[in-house]
Formats: structure tokens, sequence, C-alpha cells
């Protein structure tokens, strides 16, 4: 659906802000409706580099989001929670211990060839891959009601089986509540997964809403003339795609002169 072209304008549509591509699945559940806006947006940073599978470029892509947040980090607007203990049972204590509202994974996945279901490659208590399941990952993220966000990059989190609409990582968090998730459908290269954290975190620090945030990225991978801009996709529970308040815009520089 991303390769959506019109040729009357001559342009692939998923690369406008104008014209985004968003996907939703039929769910007999109506979504939640947004919460008031938190004083603070707390982003749980989740870093999986099991020891038996190829390393990424993760110190880049997290700089990457931490650049493009700074402004809002320095003043007390955002907080980064970074866990490298990429395991299920440190990610159950983190949510346990504070409240979040965005899970950013950056790691490996799949759609599993044996289930046909999407998996995460988490580790285990050796640093070993351990492939965690969309439905176990689900059953952890579900009942914390603040998650607005999940963010996975990772290769094919937003891929599924062609006889099963929920068998993918994303379309199976969303069933299990999670309001949007951003997901990769195909394999993504460690150059367009890091402009793709910039570009969005960017958006966001700007009070976009989440298809517009996308609509940038997209924009900003195909730059660097890669087809990889379509391997993001969105999918959201609801019609709306704005999930933050204007609280956690950057302020708005003044005069010069003005402090």
């Amino acid at each position: 659906w991303e390769f959506l072209y019109d040729s009357t304008l001559n342009r692939f549509l998923a690369l406008s802000v104008q014209t985004p591509i968003v996907r939703y699945l039929d769910l007999p559940e109506a979504p939640d409706p947004t919460p008031p806006a938190p004083s603070q947006l707390k982003i749980l940073l989740m870093v999986a580099s099991p020891s038996d599978y190829e390393r990424l470029d993760v110190e880049q892509e997290v700089a990457k989001v931490t650049e493009a947040l700074a402004e809002l980090i320095t003043a007390g607007a955002v907080v980064v929670d970074r866990v490298d203990v990429a395991t299920l049972a440190r990610l159950q204590d983190m949510l346990s211990q504070d409240t979040y509202h965005i899970f950013h994974f950056i790691g490996h996945g799949m759609l599993s060839p044996d289930s046909r279901e999407g998996v995460l490659m988490f580790e285990d208590d050796k640093e070993r891959g351990r492939a965690v399941s969309a439905t176990m990952l689900g059953t952890l993220l579900h009942d914390h009601s603040s998650l607005r966000v999940a963010v996975l990059n990772a290769c094919e989190g937003g891929r599924t089986s062609e006889d099963d609409a929920f068998s993918g990582t994303a379309q199976t968090l969303l069933q299990q509540g999670i309001p949007a998730v951003v997901a990769m459908q195909s394999p993504i290269s460690d150059g367009a997964a890091i402009r793709f954290s910039q570009r969005f975190y960017s958006a966001i620090r700007r009070d976009r809403p989440l298809d517009f945030a996308l609509g940038e990225t997209r924009k900003a991978i195909c730059a660097e003339d890669d087809l990889e801009w379509a391997t993001p996709v969105l999918y959201l529970r609801s019609r709306d795609a704005r999930m933050f308040s204007t609280a956690f815009a950057a302020p708005a520089p003044g005069p010069p002169g003005v402090a």
C-alpha cells in the first residue's frame, strides 16, 4: 500500500504528509480514549544485541533518538530510559517501576517460519538470542494503559502472513490494545533505521501527529535515493493520529537577543 502512486501528480502518496498511508485493523473493541497529557513524556528504549546474532549499529541509532529530543530532555519534558539487558524479566521490571508512554525496541525481528507469528529477538540470561512472540510481548504491554505507541525498529515487525492478518508483531500489539504501532514490514538497513529514528522523533518533538511524523521520516529515507522509505508502516486503533499534547512541544525561539 505504501507504494500507491498517483500518476496525475507524478508522485507516491505516502511521500507527502498531506496524503499519509495508515493501516487499520477491523477490531471488535473501540480504542481507549486519549488520556490527558502527562507533564513528562517517558520513553522506554530497549536495545537487544544478542551475542549470537549480527551486530547492529545501535549506538548511532540511540544517539539519533536522543539528539532529536535533546532540547526536551534538557528541559525535563522528556525522559529516555535506556535498557541494555533485553530480557523479558527486565522489561517487566521497568514497566512495573515507572509509567511509560512510548516503548521503542531496537534489535532483530522476523516472521517465524514455523509458527507464522511475528517475533522479536530479545536476550536470555546468557545474552544469547531468545525469540519472543508478539503474543507474549503484547501480554506484558497490555496492562499499561499509559503506553500510547510502540516503535519496533526491527526487521519485519510489520509483516504478516498471507492467511492471518493478525499474525505480525505490529498487528498483534494493536489487537492487544496498544493504540499505535510503528514497525518495519521488511528488512531494514542500519542506515535507514538510523534516519528513521532521527526524523521520527524530530517530528514528535515538534508535536506532530504520528502520520505526519512517518511522512517526514519516509521523505528523509527517500532523499538518500533508497526504496526503503516504504519499509516503515503505521498501524492505528484510533482515527486520530495525535497521541500526545502540545505540552511536549519545544518552546519557540524568541527574537534575537532574547533568552
